[in-house]
């Protein structure tokens, strides 16, 4: 009988699953077959198509007993060090070397020539959007800093066009690009030339997508994270600045 991965995450994000996205390609280069429990958690079923549905490695849904994902996060005695990433940290606290820096997809983006010297601003995030409205200012000073000398780019704010995207309006003198899934999205970060987010799902996202290229320069935006050194809990290829 073959040796199985089951693979349970609890959360349901996007970045949540891309934690564990290089999971199976690692796991199967040992001999295991790589399957998600069917009870793990994602928003919505483009999380599930782009980071397991796409992905080689995974052989379908499977019940079983779950050895891989959530309960391998957290609580862990392989603590979070400043000198691996995040996708290395969960590597190795899943007993496998470290050989990935960031998340992976299997999709391949598409180039969308018109936006090479644009600035992409995606503020869509679920969990700081409250942050967001309330702190404004502090947000628009750090935007303002980012692109400062830039003024050769063109500037363009993300509407995902199947949720309620409410921050559009504290952006009113930046065009609009609406993004209708997940892929138009994949494709606008590999053909922007900055990319500038909050700490979320699309941070991940974007991290997979840039992986070592010089481009998109990718600009993350953390609301109130003094207390902690987050940059640590992210990845390499991204700028983190807090908003406090």
């Amino acid at each position: 009988m073959s040796k199985e991965i089951i693979i349970y995450e609890h959360y349901g994000g996007l970045g949540d699953n891309l934690q564990f996205s290089t999971l199976p390609e690692e796991f199967s280069k040992k001999g295991y077959d790589v399957y998600i429990h069917p009870n793990s958690k994602y928003y919505n079923d483009e999380i599930y198509d782009l980071v397991w549905g796409m992905n080689p490695y995974i052989k379908g849904k499977k019940n079983g007993n779950i050895n891989a994902g959530t309960s391998r996060w957290w609580p862990s005695d392989i603590p979070q060090k400043e000198e691996n990433s995040f996708i290395e940290t969960m590597e190795l606290r899943h007993g496998l070397e470290k050989n990935n820096k960031y998340p992976k997809i299997y999709y391949t983006p598409k180039i969308r020539d018109e936006l090479n010297d644009t600035i992409i601003i995606d503020l869509n995030s679920k969990n700081e959007s409250s942050n967001i409205k309330q702190n404004i200012d502090k947000y628009k000073t750090i935007i303002k800093k980012i692109i400062n000398d830039k003024s050769n780019c063109k500037i363009a704010i993300l509407n995902y066009t199947a949720i309620n995207c409410n921050n559009l309006d504290l952006f009113p003198e930046y065009d609009i690009i609406n993004i209708a899934n997940i892929y138009e999205l994949c494709d606008v970060i590999h053909s922007c030339n900055i990319y500038i987010c909050t700490y979320s799902g699309t941070a991940c996202l974007a991290s997979a997508i840039k992986n070592d290229k010089p481009k998109p320069i990718i600009n993350c935006l953390c609301y109130n994270r003094n207390v902690e050194p987050w940059h640590i809990f992210g990845f390499p290829n991204i700028e983190y600045s807090n908003i406090i």
